[in-house]
């Protein structure tokens, strides 16, 4: 952890100590330094050993002076290690919950330095992870009880990422896989066209950094739905972009991890009474914490006698309702057919705050679409191949009926220009390496023709 972050803790906490202080009317700053330490000594005996990076973590924080046996015989006398203790409401937090924000900064707090605990010696033990859950549940339990209009959703270093990071530490701290977040709006920003579907999403994301800046503040959310609608025809991009949306969230704290569940019609509807509930339930338990995506939602309702679509709409709605600050809904599908989704029940259109709406792609488009796919793949695209294709497309966007693929009409296009170069080159004798990799309007030209005909 960087001495930045650490001394970020220790002066949170010492708010923490003015507030109690203030509110208790005289100077409880050694009280409450005694409930951080046995919360502290708590994660730290959960696992059944002490270890000195663990008490010279404590130490850091609240100034003390303990040696390994002192903490292990201030754990056993004070009888933290307990189920009264786990399950009990520290004295402070008690003191803070008729104040909103201060309960919610008392959270925030424990959590971040519980969290930076379990890893002081590099060792985020399962029993130590769920220790801190446990303690987390009960205090985020009592806040929401009090505040069930507000319910606390933690930030997004969940404890998923502390196993996380026990990882990174074993690899020296490296994490290739994790993207910034302005390494996601750089990628949003460099997909082909959607110029509408992109500002669209950079309102979503000042909505909801307004939003977060709100609960900072110890000022309510204004209540306005998470859900959203996306409507286009097929290969438009809107998995593409509904995936980015969803780690784009998760990097702003909005969701407390980087789930993407995408299901359709099959995954949720059962073929039996009452399977149906079952299914959803699953598939939202599967997607919790993050994004579903539901693709080609309408066919939920399809209208026909005995169908069990109804039943996973109406259980849908509950769910949405039921988990609205924990799970993104994305539904999807031709726009046509998803008003006709919207209309069939009464509540839907009521669950779900913004509609995007994902344009074809204009020929022009169509063929940057190409030239992405022949650079990912190490393949030239000779002139006259730009040239047919762009030939190509403007003929089947101008023809284009509800059949028209968009991206994956490209993507088809080029696998099959793949599969007649091979025909083309087979046989020949010393390639070089750029007759291998450029493909000609010939391979393209001899795929088209062959399927017309």
């Amino acid at each position: 952890m960087s001495e930045e972050i650490s001394e970020a803790i220790k002066s949170q906490l010492s708010d923490l100590y003015q507030a109690y202080s203030t509110k208790a009317g005289s100077d409880m700053t050694e009280a409450m330094k005694n409930e951080v330490k046995g919360f502290l000594a708590y994660l730290t005996a959960s696992n059944g050993v002490v270890s000195a990076e663990e008490v010279d973590f404590i130490n850091k924080y609240l100034d003390t002076n303990f040696r390994t046996r002192d903490l292990a015989s201030y754990i056993t006398t004070n009888n933290i290690f307990s189920h009264e203790y786990a399950t009990s409401l520290p004295y402070a937090f008690r003191t803070f919950l008729d104040d909103e924000a201060l309960s919610r900064q008392y959270i925030t707090v424990m959590h971040a330095i519980g969290k930076e605990c379990v890893i002081a010696d590099q060792k985020a033990e399962s029993a130590e992870v769920d220790s801190l859950n446990d303690r987390m549940e009960t205090l985020t339990k009592a806040f929401d009880q009090r505040y069930p209009d507000r319910p606390i959703t933690l930030a997004k270093d969940t404890i998923q990422s502390v196993q996380q990071k026990e990882e990174e530490s074993s690899a020296g701290g490296e994490n290739k896989d994790e993207e910034t977040l302005d390494q996601l709006l750089k990628e949003l920003d460099e997909l082909i066209g959607l110029t509408s579907v992109k500002k669209n999403v950079y309102s979503l994301l000042h909505l909801q950094e307004i939003q977060m800046e709100r609960v900072k503040r110890g000022i309510p959310k204004i209540p306005i739905s998470n859900h959203l609608i996306f409507t286009g025809n097929p290969g438009t991009g809107k998995t593409t972009v509904a995936r980015l949306l969803g780690k784009i969230y998760y990097k702003i704290g909005l969701l407390p991890n980087k789930n993407f569940v995408e299901v359709d019609r099959s995954g949720m509807v059962a073929g039996y009474v009452g399977q149906t509930a079952i299914e959803v339930k699953n598939v939202f338990d599967s997607a919790k914490g993050g994004v579903l995506f539901i693709d080609e939602a309408y066919s939920l309702a399809n209208g026909l006698p005995g169908d069990y679509g109804t039943e996973a709409i109406e259980t849908l709605l509950k769910r949405m309702e039921d988990n609205r600050d924990q799970i993104v809904v994305i539904v999807a599908g031709y726009p046509e057919l998803m008003e006709q989704f919207l209309k069939s029940n009464p509540g839907l259109m009521s669950r779900f705050s913004k509609k995007i709406y994902f344009p074809d792609y204009t020929p022009e488009e169509l063929v940057e679409i190409l030239k992405y796919i022949a650079k990912k793949n190490q393949c030239l695209l000779s002139d006259d191949a730009l040239a047919f294709a762009a030939d190509v497309f403007k003929r089947k966007y101008d023809q284009r009926d509800e059949n028209f693929a968009n991206a994956r009409e490209v993507r088809n296009f080029f696998e099959a220009g793949v599969v007649s170069q091979a025909d083309r080159l087979y046989g020949k004798l010393n390639l070089t390496d750029e007759e291998l990799r450029t493909l000609t309007a010939e391979d393209f030209r001899y795929n088209e023709l062959s399927v017309e005909n």
